[in-house]
C-alpha cells in the first residue's frame, strides 16, 4: 500500500490569512477539525489501496471521510459539496484544502463509498464509540432503545404498475442473456398493455381483464426464468442475473395473494428498491414503503453505541437483544440499565435482560380489556399441573390449544358457563363464551407489569422520550427523513453515516465542555488509532 499524503495545514501566507479573519474558530466545523483525528479511517481501509508504484497517488481517505462527513452534516448530494466547497471557506478550512488546490471530482465520492463498503464503515463507527467510551464520555448507566421509519426514495405503484415494471424489468434480463426470440412475443405483450393506459375508464369487465392479463404477462416471464434456471454453462454474473430476477418476480406475484387470517406477509414494494418493505400497521400512525434505524443510546451523553439497519417490516422487539450486545462490544461492558417503550415488552427480552442483570424500565402495554375496564388475563387463576384456568367467578376452563407463534394457551370459557354469571359486564362483550390466553412466560409478565406504576419506572419512561431528540436531529437537520439511496445494502451506509455525525457533534461538544472547566486542551478523540 502507498503512503497517503498527510493533509498538510493552509500555511502559506494568502490562505492564513483569510481563513484566520474570515473563519470563526469556534464554529461547530472548526471543533470537529481540532478535536477529532480523522486519520484513523487510514487504518480501516488500507487494504483497499494498491501498493503499486505506478500512477497518481490516491485521495487521502483523511480527506475524503472529512467529505463524506460533510455531505452528511450539510445534508448535501455530491454535486452540490463540491460546489459548496468550492467557494465556502469554512468547507474548505474542514476538508484541508489550500486556496488553490483543486477539489476531486462528485464521482470520487461514489467510489470511496463503493471501495470502503457496508462492513468497513460500521467498524469505523463502532470504533469511534470505543474511543468515546475511553474517554468516560459513555456513562453506561441507562441506556434508550427505540426504532424510527426511513421513507424509501420510491414511487408507490398500483399492482398494475407494478407487475408491468417488474415485467419490463425482467425482459431487459432477458435482452442481457441474449434470449431475445424468447422475449420478443412477451415485449409486445408487454407494449399492448402499457399503451391501453386508459384500461379504467372502458368498463369494470376490461378493468378486470386488463389487469388479470398484466398477472398473467408476469407469471408467464417467471416460468421463461423458471426454465432458465434449469439450463447449465452460464456465466457466473449470467446466473447471478437469473436468480435475481426469478427471486423478485416470484415476490411480485405473491402480491397478488391476499393476507391469510393475521399472517405477516414480506410484501416487495417497488422493483426500483427491492429491500424495502411495507411497515407493520400501527395505530395512529401512517404506512410507509421504506427502511427502519434501531438504535441503543446513552442516556446522559446522547451517543448512539449501536444502530441498526432493517426493512420497515422488521418488528422492533426482534432486536432489542441485538442491540444490547452490540451496545456491550463497542463500550465494553454491559448497561446498568435500558428503557424502551412498549413494543419491545416481550418475555424474551424481559428474560435476556434478567440474564444480563440489566434493570429494565420496558413500557407496560395495556392487557386485553383494560381500557375498557375488563379482566385481563392477570385476574385469572392458572393451574399448569391440570391444565386449566379459573376466572374471577370460579368458573373453570381446561385443557388450553397451544399457539406455536404466540408460545402459549388458549382456553375458552364456553357460553353456557357465562350465561347468567354476575361478573359478565366486567369480563367480555362477546355474546358467545371468552377466550383466554396464558403465555409459557405467565411470571416473567406478571412481574414485569406489577412495577408498572413505581415512580421510578414512570420517571425512567418520561426520560426516555429523549431520544426523540436524536430522531428529530437525524431526520431534520441530516436528512435522514427520506433515503438518499436505495438497495438495504446502501441505506445502511447512509444511515451509518448519518449517525457517525450526530455522535461526533455530541462527543465534541463533551470535550469543548471538559475544555472550557478545566482550562486545557483534552485529548484529541482517536489520535491513538491514527
Amino acid at each position: 500500500m502507498k503512503p497517503f499524503r498527510p493533509l498538510q495545514p493552509q500555511d502559506n501566507l494568502f490562505d492564513g490569512w483569510y481563513y484566520d479573519a474570515l473563519v470563526p474558530d469556534d464554529h461547530e466545523l472548526m471543533q470537529i477539525d481540532r478535536h477529532v483525528d480523522f486519520r484513523f479511517i487510514e487504518g480501516l481501509v488500507g487494504d483497499c489501496y494498491s501498493d503499486h508504484p505506478a500512477g497518481q497517488p490516491p485521495i487521502p481517505p483523511e480527506r475524503m471521510l472529512r467529505l463524506c462527513f460533510l455531505k452528511e452534516y450539510l445534508n448535501l448530494s455530491d454535486d452540490q459539496l463540491m460546489q459548496q466547497c468550492g467557494y465556502n471557506l469554512l468547507y474548505r478550512k474542514f476538508v484541508h484544502l489550500t486556496g488553490n488546490e483543486l477539489l476531486p471530482d462528485a464521482s470520487s465520492m461514489t467510489r470511496f463509498r463503493n471501495r470502503i463498503g457496508e462492513e468497513r464503515l460500521k467498524g469505523c463507527l463502532d470504533q469511534v464509540v470505543a474511543a468515546a467510551a475511553q474517554l468516560g464520555l459513555v456513562d453506561n448507566q441507562r441506556v434508550h432503545v427505540d426504532s424510527t421509519g426511513i421513507v424509501a426514495d420510491i414511487a408507490i405503484s398500483r399492482l398494475r404498475g407494478l407487475a408491468l415494471q417488474a415485467a419490463a424489468e425482467a425482459l431487459e434480463g432477458l435482452a442481457a442473456l441474449r434470449q431475445d426470440e424468447t422475449a420478443a412475443p412477451l415485449r409486445a405483450q408487454w407494449q399492448a398493455l402499457v399503451a391501453d393506459n386508459m384500461y379504467w375508464q372502458q368498463g369494470p369487465e376490461h378493468r378486470d381483464a386488463h389487469v388479470l392479463a398484466c398477472w398473467e404477462l408476469l407469471g408467464q416471464v417467471g416460468d421463461v426464468y423458471d426454465g432458465l434456471m434449469q439450463g447449465r454453462g452460464w456465466a457466473a454474473a449470467q446466473e447471478e442475473l437469473i436468480l435475481q430476477q426469478a427471486a423478485q418476480i416470484e415476490k411480485v406475484l405473491q402480491r397478488r395473494e391476499g393476507r391469510q387470517g393475521t399472517e405477516k406477509r414480506d410484501c416487495i414494494a417497488s422493483v426500483q428498491d427491492p429491500d424495502a418493505r411495507y411497515n407493520n400497521r400501527e395505530k395512529g400512525k401512517k404506512p410507509y414503503a421504506g427502511y427502519k434505524e434501531h438504535v441503543i443510546e446513552d442516556d446522559t451523553s446522547g451517543i448512539i453505541t449501536e444502530v441498526i439497519v432493517t426493512p420497515a417490516n422488521v418488528d422492533d422487539s426482534t432486536q432489542l437483544q441485538g442491540l444490547v450486545g452490540g451496545h456491550e462490544a463497542n463500550v465494553g461492558m454491559m448497561p446498568e440499565s435500558l428503557a424502551a417503550d412498549s413494543k419491545y415488552f416481550t418475555a424474551r427480552n424481559l428474560e435476556h435482560l434478567d440474564t444480563e442483570c440489566i434493570e429494565g424500565f420496558i413500557a407496560v402495554p395495556a392487557a386485553k380489556g383494560e381500557k375498557q375496564g375488563l379482566f385481563g388475563p392477570a385476574d385469572f387463576e392458572y393451574d399448569a399441573a391440570h391444565d386449566c384456568v379459573m376466572c374471577p367467578a370460579g368458573e373453570i376452563a381446561e385443557g388450553g390449544k397451544w399457539k406455536q407463534q404466540a408460545e402459549g394457551f388458549d382456553y375458552y370459557f364456553r357460553k353456557g358457563q357465562c350465561q347468567g354469571c354476575a361478573l359478565r359486564d366486567k369480563c367480555s362483550t362477546q355474546k358467545r363464551g371468552r377466550t383466554v390466553f396464558i403465555s409459557t412466560h405467565r411470571e416473567t409478565l406478571l412481574a414485569a407489569r406489577a412495577v408498572k406504576d413505581d415512580p421510578e419506572h414512570l420517571a425512567a419512561q418520561r426520560r426516555r422520550l429523549r431520544i426523540e431528540k436524536t430522531f428529530a436531529l437525524q431526520k431534520q437537520r441530516h436528512g435522514l427523513r427520506r433515503t438518499r439511496y436505495r438497495g438495504l445494502s446502501r441505506v445502511r451506509m447512509g444511515v451509518y453515516f448519518n449517525v457517525l455525525v450526530v455522535n461526533l457533534r455530541r462527543i465534541v461538544q463533551a470535550l469543548v465542555s471538559r475544555e472550557e472547566q478545566a482550562q486545557g486542551p483534552p485529548p484529541r478523540l482517536l489520535a491513538q488509532a491514527a
